[in-house]
């Protein structure tokens, strides 16, 4: 289970994200490294080994993180609307959708391949 943190409202200082043992309750992890003003999103890769994270910055800002390694796997600015979902496809893949956006992301080694949805439109093949 992953929990994040916000900041004062008028400060811009990195936020905290706390990994917890359902269980027991103990933090077994702690990301402090990329997230500004507060995080809205935490969402656990199917084998559990990175965590995505949607923060509360001007775009919307998303990170993969290597919780147990302690480090960013790769971040992308996403869009200026809130994000209000997101979820992974597989180990690799995920979306995000918000109040004006659907975006796919294919994560390979450091680098997100981002392909941009389309909102309102009836698609016909």
């Amino acid at each position: 289970m992953a929990t994040g943190c916000g900041s004062v409202k008028g400060e811009n200082k990195l936020v905290d994200i706390l990994i917890w043992e359902a269980e027991s309750k103990a933090i077994i992890g702690h990301i402090n490294d990329f997230h500004r003003r507060g995080v809205n999103f935490l969402s656990f890769s199917p084998d559990g080994s990175l965590l995505l994270s949607a923060g509360l910055d001007e775009d919307f800002s998303i990170a993969i993180h290597d919780w147990q390694g302690a480090r960013i796997v790769a971040n992308t600015k996403v869009d200026r609307a809130k994000i209000t979902s997101m979820c992974w496809k597989s180990q690799t893949e995920f979306m995000s959708c918000g109040m004006k956006h659907v975006k796919f992301y294919a994560l390979n080694g450091r680098n997100l391949k981002i392909i941009n949805g389309t909102l309102g439109k009836k698609f016909e093949a």
